[in-house]
């Protein structure tokens, strides 16, 4: 069985990189879902409109309308104390970056989302899945527009490009 202290440990740990205070609780999430399990939830409280979490089953990805994504994943795997094998790159595009979870975090997803957590589950609003998925889209956005003015602008001729 997961050991929900040490998650919220880690949570509390990563929290502390990006200068957010400690939770005295992971909140309630939804099974199956990565953009709403406990964890992803956790790491996002307090910081507003601009910080993208989802949790996988063996990665973090994160993603921050700021411009931070890079610096924020680097502090949060020394904290957690992960490595990147074979000195691989852990961004994946511009605005997002993975990170592995430990094996505590892997085990607590694996559980969430098997049921085995169910003081952990909750309905997720309405209002809370939009921003989301508003916030989701514009870091998206973000992250492939260069990319799309590049592509269209070699498509029209335009030699700014």
């Amino acid at each position: 069985m997961a050991d929900v202290a040490a998650v919220k440990t880690l949570v509390n740990a990563a929290r502390q990189t990006y200068s957010v205070s400690p939770l005295e609780a992971l909140p309630a999430g939804e099974r199956g879902n990565p953009c709403f399990c406990p964890i992803g939830r956790a790491m996002r409280k307090d910081m507003g409109d601009v910080f993208f979490v989802a949790v996988g089953t063996k990665h973090l990805r994160l993603a921050s309308t700021d411009e931070n994504s890079r610096e924020i994943a680097h502090r949060i795997r020394d904290a957690w104390g992960v490595r990147v094998k074979d000195n691989a790159s852990s961004v994946a595009g511009e605005q997002f970056s993975t990170i592995p979870l430990p094996p505590k975090m892997r085990e607590f997803v694996a559980d969430f989302d098997a049921g085995r957590l169910p003081e952990l589950e909750a309905h997720i609003g309405e209002l809370e899945k939009a921003r989301f998925s508003e916030l989701a889209g514009r870091v998206w956005n973000m992250a492939i527009g260069p990319s799309r003015r590049t592509r269209q602008s070699k498509l029209s001729g335009d030699s700014r490009f």
